[in-house]
């Protein structure tokens, strides 16, 4: 079976992995009780700022500031003003996450492909081996056949 992952694209020193751990340890710890966490009802009930709704936002927040004059005393300018920017800045980081997140997540699919394969190839050799009187196979391919059992 051919490999996917190169060994040498995918090796971290423990320094990094361990940069890694803080960095993300920083983030949280920076988060922590200001973020807000939706039960999926909620979500759904909000379901995000879709495109159109953004684009709004965006015109009103440019319009309001064209024309304060219009903006009605019920609206706290201040407030809406501190979300809509505190809103950019999650946009951006959770766009630099999002790619984060892929590469993250595309990196362990392909590790786990290549474990697999080896487990595979290892699994195959122990079946050969079975029938030998190497010491303890029996057992080990008794362990690992229970993952190719037709039910």
């Amino acid at each position: 079976m051919k490999k996917i992952a190169d060994l040498d694209k995918v090796k971290f020193t423990s320094e990094e992995i361990s940069q890694l751990s803080e960095a993300l340890g920083t983030i949280e710890r920076i988060i922590e009780g200001k973020m807000y966490n939706l039960s999926p009802i909620e979500r759904q009930s909000i379901n995000g700022v879709l495109t159109s709704r953004k684009l709004f936002v965006n015109k009103a927040k440019t319009l309001m500031e064209l024309h304060p004059e219009y903006v009605p005393n019920f609206i706290d300018k201040e407030r809406f003003d501190a979300f809509f920017k505190i809103r950019k800045v999650f946009e951006k980081q959770l766009n630099r996450l999002a790619v984060i997140t892929e590469e993250f997540t595309d990196t362990k699919m392909i590790l786990d492909e290549d474990n697999y394969d080896d487990a595979l190839l290892f699994y195959r050799n122990i079946k050969y081996l079975k029938n030998t009187p190497a010491a303890g196979i029996t057992s080990i391919y008794e362990e690992l056949k229970q993952f190719f059992e037709r039910k």
